[in-house]
């Protein structure tokens, strides 16, 4: 009796979760972004960030335009240009003396609840690097924050 008790509750699970077969296209329905930056010095740095994108080469595309838009250049956006499917965030790390003044580090493909988790994560991480003293979520000239999650 409890074999065809398991059995009956097993065969409505697979209906509603699926049990193999068919088509498994993955990227059907993705979503992609992009963040784009270029530090040409500490005070003088041009971000992107591009979300909910049908593929990643227009998320790439849009992150390099938004990175331009802030005063870079394509081919330097375009260098630095990374793509996500789930969080990204731009940091600005300041370093103590001895070591590079600064560094703008790229954390694509974050998996969060949502930017403000997203942005914790970072900075955590950001804040474990060797002599960063400082670390900050960059924001564009608009004063807009470079971090965002796709929906």
């Amino acid at each position: 009796m409890k074999e065809l008790l398991v059995i009956g509750l097993l065969i409505p699970a697979l209906l509603v979760l699926g049990c193999g077969g068919g088509d498994d296209d993955s990227s059907e329905g993705q979503v992609y972004g992009a963040t784009a930056f270029h530090l040409k010095s500490c005070s003088d740095i041009s971000v992107g960030i591009a979300l909910d994108f049908d593929s990643e080469q227009a998320a790439l595309d849009a992150a390099t335009d938004a990175c331009e838009d802030d005063g870079g250049t394509a081919s330097d956006c375009r260098a630095d240009a990374g793509s996500f499917t789930s969080c990204g965030v731009i940091t600005w790390e300041e370093f103590l003396a001895g070591g590079p003044d600064c560094r703008v580090t790229a954390y694509n493909g974050i998996d969060a609840l949502g930017a403000g988790s997203a942005e914790f994560t970072a900075l955590s991480q950001c804040r474990l690097q060797v002599w960063a003293i400082s670390c900050s979520v960059l924001s564009n000239d608009d004063g807009e924050d470079m971090s965002g999650c796709n929906q």
